[in-house]
């Protein structure tokens, strides 16, 4: 913790930068900007919004979680809509790299578990198949029915890491250095999250980002 805390100012003050520029050019300049350069400065905005709702959102949960004020509530949900409301909420973000966000998740796949809980894995594992994706790129939800259980899987074609920085991953006390293909860094802290939620709901989830395609996969309790 002292050495993550200590790093999250410049990871706030990128975005706040970009809002402030973006948004003092379409003050002074509105008028001489063209639709096209109004769009993009729309764009720019809405990308930094979500940058700093996704880390806010991030820390209050899991300093909640730290001091137990997170339960955990599990009930019959839906995850085809789970995750069509995270595709929708990123779908600018993933524009703005012309990323291809899908899912092959229909509604009324119904799992077991904490709602939640696992939109903000779903959001989370989005986020940074879009932020460490390529211009171009696809980035999909697929799932499995296996042993009684539904297998989410988030696959994106964007960058790997080495053994080394893997190994970082789940760290807290460990900065992590890793830096999207449009320059956006980010605090690791989404992941560590993302791990812990899944846990907490008594599941299994998989890692990989040693081949050229990134790979995430969790399971639920299907149900009928």
């Amino acid at each position: 913790k002292d050495r993550f805390f200590p790093s999250l100012p410049t990871t706030f003050k990128n975005p706040f930068s970009v809002l402030l520029s973006v948004t003092e050019v379409l003050i002074e300049s509105y008028k001489d900007l063209s639709d096209e350069e109004k769009n993009l400065s729309i764009r720019r905005i809405n990308k930094s919004a979500n940058q700093l709702f996704n880390l806010l959102e991030n820390l209050l949960q899991w300093s909640m979680s730290q001091t137990g004020r997170i339960k955990y509530v599990p009930e019959k949900m839906d995850m085809g809509i789970a995750v069509a409301s995270n595709v929708s909420l990123l779908k600018m973000n993933a524009e703005s790299k012309n990323v291809k966000l899908t899912s092959e998740i229909k509604e009324e796949t119904y799992v077991y578990a904490d709602v939640d809980m696992i939109r903000t894995v779903v959001r989370n594992l989005l986020s940074n198949a879009i932020k460490f994706n390529k211009t171009g790129g696809n980035a999909e939800v697929i799932s499995k029915k296996k042993n009684g259980f539904l297998e989410v899987s988030v696959i994106d074609s964007g960058i790997g890491l080495n053994k080394e920085d893997l190994g970082k991953l789940f760290r807290i006390d460990v900065q992590n250095k890793s830096i999207g293909t449009s320059k956006d860094k980010g605090t690791g802290l989404g992941l560590i999250l993302s791990k812990e939620y899944i846990e907490k709901n008594g599941f299994f989830c998989h890692f990989s980002f040693l081949n050229v395609f990134r790979f995430f996969a969790f399971a639920f309790y299907f149900l009928q």
